[in-house]
């Protein structure tokens, strides 16, 4: 890992090696032999969903989950997404990862139908559903970000464009009138 120092702070260089290093909470579940057996693990900060594996060994289960934890991070570093770091253990220390949650009845019957023909837990239902939303709001927000950045370049461009044109026709105003001048017998001084 590089830094630099900017303002009189040292910062790091956060690059794929930086955030390979980070120690993230794994998720590890034996999984029953009528299942297929094996390992499952899994990172729950940056995505039970998609950084999840499996092997036959805790080993195997987690050089695959390093892969994909890889492959992943080096496209989010790669398309600009911002990467969670692991949180402080004082921080995780504050939180019991349980709270009361009132709601109509309506809709928690409607949840409790849809986890049922899921066949997954209730909580496990909510669970995922939050995640999936934060998530999609997290790369909203992002690509919101990177569309905003483009439409200021597009007028950057614009600008540029329109000040190339007015130029550009300012030049042929300019011939018209020397080849105008011309037909009189008249020279123009050239300004440089």
């Amino acid at each position: 890992m590089s830094g630099s120092v900017q303002g009189g702070k040292w910062v790091m260089n956060k690059d794929l090696s930086y955030y390979m290093s980070l120690n993230y909470e794994l998720n590890v579940h034996e999984m029953p032999e009528n299942q297929g057996g094996g390992v499952f693990i899994e990172i729950p900060q940056l995505g039970k969903l998609s950084f999840c594996a499996w092997g036959k060994t805790f080993e195997e289960a987690r050089l695959n989950l390093d892969v994909i934890k890889e492959e992943t991070i080096k496209e989010w570093l790669e398309t600009g997404l911002p990467i969670p770091e692991p949180a402080d253990q004082e921080v995780k220390e504050s939180y019991s990862g349980k709270f009361v949650l009132r709601l109509p009845k309506s809709l928690h019957q409607g949840l409790s139908v849809r986890a049922k023909d899921e066949g997954v837990s209730l909580n496990t239902l909510v669970t995922t559903m939050l995640t999936s939303s934060l998530t999609q709001q997290h790369v909203r927000l992002h690509f919101e970000e990177k569309i905003n950045q483009l439409i200021k370049m597009n007028m950057l461009f614009h600008n540029e464009l329109h000040s190339w044109k007015e130029l550009h026709v300012s030049n042929i105003k300019r011939r018209n009138v020397q080849e105008e001048f011309s037909k009189e017998g008249y020279k123009l001084a050239k300004v440089s």
